[in-house]
């Protein structure tokens, strides 16, 4: 969708809080993404966007819906800007999606533990040790069909991000962001630790309100007050292994 004004732009200025802790992405004073599973309510009920804002927001998500199952994506955004809206990753409107079915749970009881251990196996490239799935969770996020993951575990002085992972083919339909949402949503506090190699290591940085690096993990944490952080680093450091030896993938 074309227009002079571009993408959608909110009636007030400044960080726009859907939920306590939960905040839509901006940048120059327009709304970046609006994942409809999770930020239409919140939008509509804050009365966060002007009227005709409102009604392009309800013809793009029309639209969304009257093409399922095929996944369709909505983009507002101006002419001058178009190229860069489709073909950079900042982009320069709104992208308007459906979002992610992502499922949370309190335990692996009702999950299918054998998809679960594929994912994390095959986006890690080792082998999850025996004795993982015994460990009681905090939290378990899973999309609908098990090509994305995370697990939330009981940390201190706060949660701690066990596992995160995402299929590289859903990768690009922005699923690891719909998984970020629910996470953040429920835990605005949080700490977790990644080797330095690790793919999305630059994307945790993104996410993160600090970080430090150690010879064999990088540490973040984010929602934690400065006495906090010595503690947080110390937990990651010695939270125990939860892969046993590297996959026959991984060594070849």
């Amino acid at each position: 969708m074309l227009r002079r004004r571009g993408g959608l732009k909110p009636l007030r200025s400044g960080k726009l809080e859907l939920s306590p802790g939960y905040y839509l992405p901006t940048d120059a004073g327009r709304i970046s993404i609006i994942n409809l599973r999770t930020d239409r309510d919140g939008i509509v009920a804050g009365k966060t966007l002007p009227k005709r804002d409102s009604e392009l927001l309800a013809a793009a998500e029309r639209l969304i819906e009257l093409s399922q199952p095929t996944p369709v994506l909505a983009s507002i955004t101006s002419p001058l800007n178009l190229l860069k809206e489709l073909f950079t990753v900042k982009g320069a409107g709104t992208l308007i999606k459906l979002g992610s079915a992502v499922s949370r749970h309190r335990s692996y009881v009702n999950l299918d533990t054998d998809r679960l251990r594929r994912l994390l196996e095959a986006s890690f490239g080792r082998g999850l040790g025996a004795e993982f799935f015994e460990r009681s969770p905090l939290a378990v996020y899973v999309e609908a069909e098990y090509r994305g993951a995370a697990i939330v575990a009981h940390g201190s002085p706060v949660p701690y991000l066990s596992k995160f992972a995402v299929e590289p083919e859903a990768q690009g339909e922005g699923m690891g962001r719909d998984l970020w949402t629910a996470i953040s949503r429920d835990y605005p506090a949080l700490y977790w630790r990644g080797r330095a190699e690790n793919p999305i290591a630059s994307w945790y940085a993104t996410v993160c309100d600090g970080m430090v690096r150690l010879p064999e993990w990088n540490v973040y944490w984010r929602g934690i007050e400065t006495r906090q952080i010595p503690d947080v680093i110390e937990a990651a450091r010695s939270h125990p292994a939860d892969f046993a030896t590297p996959t026959l993938e991984a060594t070849r």
